[in-house]
């Protein structure tokens, strides 16, 4: 439990530095466009600089990503946990509908029966 907790709290620190990096090359990217675009003066120095920058992040980000994929990989699935919990909950509730119907007699099994198929076709139609 302690290595699951671990790796569950190294792998939403790296969620938060993949959301931080995001965001850093988003603001980067407006900037360099926001350069490229300022027609009053072109700094190639500057542009150079915020590419290097952008390049930076991407690489970061990169790396990030695949630590991403290597903790998934480690972490025990949450969803199958929960659709396991889901089956059993399911599996209950159908053993007891069967313990149900299994004390009724023959006779109102058939009148029950019969009322339900009457009113499923009645929705249908």
């Amino acid at each position: 439990r302690v290595a699951n907790t671990q790796l569950k709290s190294r792998y939403e620190d790296r969620v938060e530095d993949y959301s931080r990096l995001t965001r850093e090359l988003m603001s980067e990217l407006k900037a360099l466009q926001k350069e490229k675009s300022s027609s009053s003066t072109i700094n190639t120095e500057t542009i150079i600089e915020r590419e290097q920058t952008v390049e930076d992040i991407e690489i970061q980000i990169e790396l990030v990503a695949a630590d991403l994929e290597d903790l998934k990989v480690k972490l025990p699935c949450q969803d199958d946990t929960e659709r396991t919990e889901e089956i059993n909950e399911t599996q209950k509730s159908e053993i007891l509908a069967q313990n149900m119907i299994s004390k009724i007699n023959a006779p109102v099994l058939r009148t029950l029966l019969w009322e339900l198929l009457s009113f499923t076709t009645k929705i249908e139609y």
